[in-house]
């Protein structure tokens, strides 16, 4: 219980500090950069934390021996990533690689919420960011940080700026190649028109999502066959008995939530009709985890951004202060809950216990 009492105390105070606004926006603010210290000093001190901590130990002092001669030639994906592990952890060990990590992690997140989506909540968005998201970072760390990159990413979409939009993406893919699937995220925006697609073009993109869904081992036969650098991602086409994807059905509560307040929320932002549909998408890439879990992590890169600013939102379409709480408190309950009841009751991904140091060797 202690345990989760740290992970509850680090997040819901670090979600306070975060949601402080300055009167002044042009001046540093320096409650909300002591919130990002602390959860960036969390993660980098964990111990022992994660299922895959020891394997990303392993990957650390791999590349972190590798002389800069034979770098370039021995790395063969996931160039960024590699590049961090060794430019920190020669310096600083796991703590300032973890650190790094971290931040890369939170900070694009951040960025986005706060310069992009002024009105959305901030303690229920970063709410659903620490709970759903960063810790899993404790795991799939790499992937977490493109998926938060491709996040701050999505600005370009909406201001119609393809080449930063593209090049965001390239630096996502140098830390986790799965990020090539926010491409045709581009296509969800008119922008011609300046607003979200709708009608047949809106029809057609997640018809062939559920398509490509559906038939996603074919898919991946075919894009593993034509890209060298994708070859290993060849095994997700065999099905996996692991998981039972239980949580599913938890996100497609969520999406006929939204979508029953779905007239509203638009009505508070031009992007809300993108952000139904990558929740959309989402759900149905997490249909995959039914055959494989591994496959189903790409929604990641889908539902976060989705999750943080649809129930960022919602509190919003209530005109009474009081109505505007309760949403807000019920809906970090529903998130809270969610990581209780997988960290804690489950005891999935190995958060639990939490070990803390910053000085001892792995």
């Amino acid at each position: 219980m202690i345990d989760l009492l740290i992970y509850l105390a680090v997040f819901i105070g670090a979600t306070l500090f975060l949601n402080f606004r300055q009167e002044n926006d042009k001046t540093i603010n320096v409650t909300n950069i002591i919130g990002l210290i602390a959860i960036i000093i969390f993660a980098a001190g964990r111990y022992h934390v994660g299922t895959d901590s020891g394997t990303y130990m392993r990957i650390f002092e791999r590349f972190g021996a590798i002389n800069w001669s034979d770098f370039f030639h021995i790395v063969d994906s996931d160039y960024i990533f590699a590049l961090l592990i060794k430019l920190t952890y020669p310096l600083g060990g796991r703590v300032l690689t973890w650190g790094t990590v971290a931040a890369l992690t939170a900070i694009p997140a951040y960025l986005a919420l706060r310069k992009e989506y002024p009105k959305v909540s901030v303690t229920v968005a970063f709410t659903i960011f620490l709970f759903s998201y960063y810790a899993i970072g404790f795991n799939v760390a790499r992937q977490m940080i493109a998926v938060a990159i491709c996040f701050y990413g999505l600005k370009f979409i909406f201001a119609n700026n393809l080449l930063p939009f593209f090049l965001t993406t390239i630096i996502a893919l140098g830390f986790h190649s799965s990020a090539i699937i926010v491409l045709p995220m581009w296509f969800l925006w008119d922008h011609k028109n300046n607003s979200p697609i709708d009608g047949n073009k809106r029809f057609f993109i997640i018809f062939a999502t559920a398509i490509v869904c559906a038939g996603y081992q074919k898919a991946i036969d075919l894009f593993t066959g034509g890209f060298d650098y994708y070859e290993s991602y060849g095994v997700y086409a065999v099905e996996s008995t692991r998981g039972q994807n239980r949580d599913i059905y938890i996100y497609i509560l969520e999406l006929f939530l939204i979508l029953s307040f779905k007239e509203k929320l638009k009505a508070l932002d031009s992007r809300i009709g993108v952000m139904i549909d990558l929740l959309t998408i989402s759900v149905l890439i997490g249909l995959t985890g039914f055959y494989h879990p591994q496959v189903k992590r790409l929604a990641y890169y889908y539902a976060m951004p989705a999750r943080m600013i649809l129930f960022g939102y919602l509190s919003s379409i209530f005109a009474n202060d009081r109505s505007q709480q309760i949403i807000k408190i019920s809906t970090i309950i529903w998130f809270v809950a969610q990581f209780i009841l997988i960290v804690y009751i489950l005891k999935q991904a190995n958060l639990i216990p939490y070990h803390f140091n910053l000085t001892k060797p792995w």
